[in-house]
């Protein structure tokens, strides 16, 4: 079974019937201004975006990831573009999403269609072992997962990474997994749950920690295997550079 956008599918219904921005404004970000990237949606239906490449933007309004986006132009990973847009009351994040689709559908004529296509994924199941998982308590906390450098706070390498988790479902580790590959969660487990493991970036430094899939095997008592698997592909069909004026 293919990895199903739901919330593309969920989006497009809302492209369709959701009102547009009352007010937007995009422009090719000046380079001479040396800003971090950074989207953000902000209280009273208002979202900025800031020297930003439009292959983010796409990212954030379809709720899909880099290897799931194919027939791009060159510059859509590389021109930056701020964005500043207004809704009437206070929106939903998954109709700002959508109100962001339709707006670059409006200003870069962007047009798309879905497929499927298969590729190279991780499967991520349960190892002979019982899961040694903890289930979250309370529940109260957003769900959450991340992951980044030990550093040397503990006289640990750099090279030492940590993934942690809180409050968060089987689903949410597999969509944050730092590999190159989608993951796909079969393990089948429900719930949420707290959780946080060390491994090495290197797995040829192997003193520092276990390699990612040796850690989550360890750790968690769950399995990553590598296959092939089909994962539905958003295709730009059409995408201009310049956006229609504002």
């Amino acid at each position: 079974m293919p990895v199903k956008l739901i919330a593309l599918a969920v989006l497009t219904v809302f492209v369709c019937r959701s009102q547009s921005f009352e007010v937007a404004s995009i422009k090719l970000h000046d380079q001479r201004i040396r800003l971090g990237a950074d989207l953000n949606v902000l209280p009273g239906g208002r979202i900025r975006i800031s020297n930003l490449e439009l292959r983010y933007i796409v990212e954030w309004a379809y709720s899909v990831k880099g290897y799931q986006i194919s027939g791009a132009p060159d510059w859509f990973s590389t021109d930056r573009f701020d964005i500043e847009a207004k809704a009437e009351g206070n929106p939903s994040e998954a109709k700002m999403r959508a109100m962001l689709q339709k707006l670059l559908a409006d200003r870069f004529h962007l047009k798309t269609h879905q497929s499927t296509k298969r590729v190279p994924v991780y499967i991520l199941t349960i190892a002979k072992k019982v899961p040694t998982l903890k289930p979250t308590e309370k529940g109260t906390e957003r769900p959450f997962v991340g992951y980044g450098p030990t550093g040397f706070a503990e006289g640990k390498p750099l090279n030492t990474y940590e993934v942690t988790g809180t409050n968060a479902p089987i689903s949410l580790l597999a969509e944050r997994l730092p590999l190159q590959s989608p993951v796909l969660d079969r393990t089948g487990l429900q719930g949420s749950f707290d959780f946080k493991f060390e491994y090495a970036a290197d797995p040829n430094q192997p003193d520092s920690a276990p390699a990612l899939t040796t850690a989550i095997r360890q750790s968690l008592g769950l399995r990553l295997q590598s296959a092939k698997g089909p994962i539905e592909i958003l295709v730009i069909d059409h995408v201009e550079k310049a956006p229609t004026e504002n």
